[in-house]
């Protein structure tokens, strides 16, 4: 859900249609596009160029002919596989910093005075009938 680059694709496509039908795109509606392509990118549906779709109403709100987006529904079969790259690279960089382990406690010799460690982390207990690996008695069948 992590759409990295959806807002400023959708501002920079916008920009083009403008270019290539000869609209004046001034930075009122480079504006309005770039705020209103940030809180639709939320809602985008995970289908392929689903959000290209989501953009008729804005480009016509903002005086973008709506065609223009069928010449970027050619074109964007190339730039979309760079997209998802590049979400799914920032999806991971994201797990990765949020699921690091955390920092080990301070061994009690180490703490300064007052300071009361927290206690060591425990696996949790499952529901009743269920035995997770580290709670099997090995040395009898379970």
């Amino acid at each position: 859900m992590f759409r990295l680059t959806s807002a400023v694709y959708w501002t920079l496509s916008a920009a083009l249609v403008a270019r290539l039908y000869g609209v004046e795109f001034g930075a009122a509606q480079i504006a309005v596009v770039a705020l209103a392509s940030t809180t639709l990118s939320f809602g985008v549906p995970g289908v392929p160029m689903g959000g290209l779709l989501i953009q008729a109403p804005l480009y016509a709100a903002v005086g973008l002919p709506v065609e223009g987006l069928a010449i970027l529904m050619a074109i964007d079969a190339i730039p979309d596989m760079f997209k998802t790259a590049l979400n799914v690279t920032a999806d991971m960089v994201l797990v990765a910093v949020l699921g690091r382990p955390r920092r080990p406690a301070t061994p009690p010799e180490l703490a300064p005075a007052g300071f009361a460690p927290l206690p060591p982390v425990t696996a949790p207990s499952g529901p009743p009938g269920i035995a997770y690996p580290e709670q099997v008695d090995r040395g009898r069948p379970a």
